[in-house]
Protein backbone atom coordinates (compact mmCIF):
# COMPACT_ATOMS: atom_id res chain seq x y z
CA UNK A 1 0.00 0.00 0.00
CA UNK A 2 3.09 2.10 0.37
CA UNK A 3 4.84 2.11 -2.44
CA UNK A 4 1.48 2.90 -4.81
CA UNK A 5 0.73 5.42 -2.54
CA UNK A 6 4.67 6.95 -3.00
CA UNK A 7 3.87 5.86 -6.86
CA UNK A 8 0.66 7.67 -7.24
CA UNK A 9 2.17 10.99 -5.32
CA UNK A 10 5.63 10.85 -8.03
CA UNK A 11 3.10 11.14 -10.65
CA UNK A 12 1.49 13.82 -9.67
CA UNK A 13 4.73 15.84 -8.68
CA UNK A 14 5.67 15.27 -11.92
CA UNK A 15 3.17 16.20 -13.60
CA UNK A 16 2.53 19.13 -11.92
CA UNK A 17 6.38 20.27 -12.27
CA UNK A 18 5.53 20.20 -16.07
CA UNK A 19 3.01 22.17 -15.88
CA UNK A 20 4.32 24.69 -13.41
CA UNK A 21 7.52 24.83 -15.69
CA UNK A 22 5.64 26.43 -18.93
CA UNK A 23 3.03 26.08 -21.04
CA UNK A 24 1.25 22.97 -19.38
CA UNK A 25 3.96 20.84 -20.92
CA UNK A 26 3.41 21.55 -24.35
CA UNK A 27 6.79 21.88 -24.80
CA UNK A 28 6.98 25.40 -26.94
CA UNK A 29 9.38 26.68 -23.66
CA UNK A 30 6.58 29.79 -23.94
CA UNK A 31 6.78 31.11 -27.62
CA UNK A 32 3.42 30.91 -28.02
CA UNK A 33 2.09 33.05 -31.42
CA UNK A 34 -1.04 35.66 -29.94
CA UNK A 35 -3.45 36.41 -32.32
CA UNK A 36 -5.66 39.09 -32.93
CA UNK A 37 -9.19 38.16 -32.99
CA UNK A 38 -11.51 40.05 -34.97
CA UNK A 39 -14.05 42.20 -32.79
CA UNK A 40 -18.03 40.50 -33.64
CA UNK A 41 -20.27 42.83 -35.26
CA UNK A 42 -23.48 42.86 -33.25
CA UNK A 43 -26.67 42.75 -34.41
CA UNK A 44 -29.57 43.63 -33.64
CA UNK A 45 -31.67 40.07 -33.44
CA UNK A 46 -35.00 39.57 -32.92
CA UNK A 47 -35.68 35.85 -31.22
CA UNK A 48 -39.44 34.48 -30.86
CA UNK A 49 -40.29 31.46 -30.11
CA UNK A 50 -44.11 30.04 -31.00
CA UNK A 51 -45.99 26.68 -30.40
CA UNK A 52 -47.53 27.10 -33.53
CA UNK A 53 -46.21 25.10 -36.61
CA UNK A 54 -45.08 27.29 -39.33
CA UNK A 55 -46.49 27.06 -42.81
CA UNK A 56 -44.47 25.77 -45.77
CA UNK A 57 -44.32 29.15 -47.30
CA UNK A 58 -42.12 29.93 -44.10
CA UNK A 59 -40.34 26.81 -44.09
CA UNK A 60 -39.68 26.50 -47.50
CA UNK A 61 -40.77 22.78 -47.58
CA UNK A 62 -43.32 20.56 -47.54
CA UNK A 63 -44.86 20.51 -43.76
CA UNK A 64 -46.15 17.24 -43.07
CA UNK A 65 -49.35 18.21 -40.13
CA UNK A 66 -50.83 14.78 -40.36
CA UNK A 67 -52.30 13.44 -36.96
CA UNK A 68 -50.19 16.33 -35.39
CA UNK A 69 -49.13 15.87 -31.62
CA UNK A 70 -50.25 19.57 -31.20
CA UNK A 71 -48.37 20.07 -27.23
CA UNK A 72 -45.30 18.79 -29.12
CA UNK A 73 -44.94 21.86 -31.62
CA UNK A 74 -42.00 24.31 -30.63
CA UNK A 75 -41.15 26.67 -33.14
CA UNK A 76 -38.29 29.87 -33.01
CA UNK A 77 -37.46 32.26 -35.61
CA UNK A 78 -34.51 35.02 -35.76
CA UNK A 79 -34.25 38.12 -37.71
CA UNK A 80 -31.70 39.99 -38.01
CA UNK A 81 -32.28 43.70 -38.77
CA UNK A 82 -35.63 42.80 -40.14
CA UNK A 83 -34.38 39.74 -42.29
CA UNK A 84 -35.51 36.19 -41.40
CA UNK A 85 -32.39 34.20 -40.82
CA UNK A 86 -33.28 31.05 -39.40
CA UNK A 87 -36.73 29.32 -38.59
CA UNK A 88 -37.09 25.96 -37.46
CA UNK A 89 -39.59 23.62 -35.79
CA UNK A 90 -39.59 20.36 -33.77
CA UNK A 91 -42.54 18.33 -33.61
CA UNK A 92 -44.02 15.30 -33.42
CA UNK A 93 -46.50 13.14 -35.35
CA UNK A 94 -48.72 10.22 -34.22
CA UNK A 95 -48.05 8.31 -37.55
CA UNK A 96 -45.89 5.51 -37.99
CA UNK A 97 -41.82 6.36 -39.85
CA UNK A 98 -43.36 4.61 -43.28
CA UNK A 99 -45.81 7.07 -43.93
CA UNK A 100 -44.04 9.97 -43.10
CA UNK A 101 -40.91 9.27 -44.70
CA UNK A 102 -43.00 8.18 -47.70
CA UNK A 103 -44.89 11.50 -47.83
CA UNK A 104 -41.51 13.42 -47.26
CA UNK A 105 -39.99 10.91 -50.12
CA UNK A 106 -42.76 11.76 -52.67
CA UNK A 107 -42.50 15.80 -52.33
CA UNK A 108 -38.56 16.23 -51.92
CA UNK A 109 -37.03 13.03 -53.72
CA UNK A 110 -34.85 10.23 -52.41
CA UNK A 111 -33.04 11.43 -48.77
CA UNK A 112 -29.65 12.97 -48.58
CA UNK A 113 -29.40 10.23 -45.70
CA UNK A 114 -30.78 7.30 -43.74
CA UNK A 115 -29.37 5.26 -40.71
CA UNK A 116 -30.86 2.95 -37.81
CA UNK A 117 -29.59 4.58 -34.56
CA UNK A 118 -28.22 2.58 -31.45
CA UNK A 119 -32.25 1.95 -30.16
CA UNK A 120 -33.05 0.32 -33.43
CA UNK A 121 -35.05 3.51 -34.84
CA UNK A 122 -34.49 4.78 -38.23
CA UNK A 123 -33.99 8.54 -38.94
CA UNK A 124 -33.81 10.01 -42.66
CA UNK A 125 -32.70 13.74 -43.74
CA UNK A 126 -33.16 15.94 -46.62
CA UNK A 127 -30.25 18.75 -47.16
CA UNK A 128 -31.51 21.20 -49.60
CA UNK A 129 -30.90 24.47 -51.01
CA UNK A 130 -33.32 26.59 -52.43
CA UNK A 131 -33.19 30.62 -52.87
CA UNK A 132 -30.30 31.26 -50.98
CA UNK A 133 -31.34 29.40 -47.60
CA UNK A 134 -30.28 26.00 -46.45
CA UNK A 135 -33.18 23.72 -45.39
CA UNK A 136 -32.54 20.52 -43.51
CA UNK A 137 -35.92 17.60 -42.97
CA UNK A 138 -35.34 15.25 -40.37
CA UNK A 139 -37.09 12.27 -39.46
CA UNK A 140 -36.73 10.30 -36.45
CA UNK A 141 -38.55 7.07 -35.48
CA UNK A 142 -39.78 7.38 -32.15
CA UNK A 143 -42.21 4.91 -29.70
CA UNK A 144 -45.41 6.69 -30.55
CA UNK A 145 -44.75 7.51 -34.18
CA UNK A 146 -42.53 10.05 -36.44
CA UNK A 147 -40.23 12.94 -34.87
CA UNK A 148 -40.15 15.96 -37.13
CA UNK A 149 -37.41 18.56 -37.41
CA UNK A 150 -37.39 20.88 -39.81
CA UNK A 151 -34.26 23.75 -40.48
CA UNK A 152 -34.37 27.27 -42.65
CA UNK A 153 -31.54 29.07 -42.67
CA UNK A 154 -29.74 31.89 -44.79
CA UNK A 155 -26.55 30.98 -46.48
CA UNK A 156 -23.62 33.54 -45.67
CA UNK A 157 -23.70 35.93 -48.43
CA UNK A 158 -20.67 35.05 -50.90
Amino acid sequence: MRKKMLFLLTIVVIFTVGFISGCGGCGCNGEHEYYDLPEEEEYEDERTTSTLLPSEEDLGVPVYDENLDPSSVEASETKSNGEVTHIGVDYDSKNDFQTVFDWYEERLGEPTGTQVLSNGHRQAWWNLEKDGRFIQVILTCTDEGTAISIINEKLPSQ
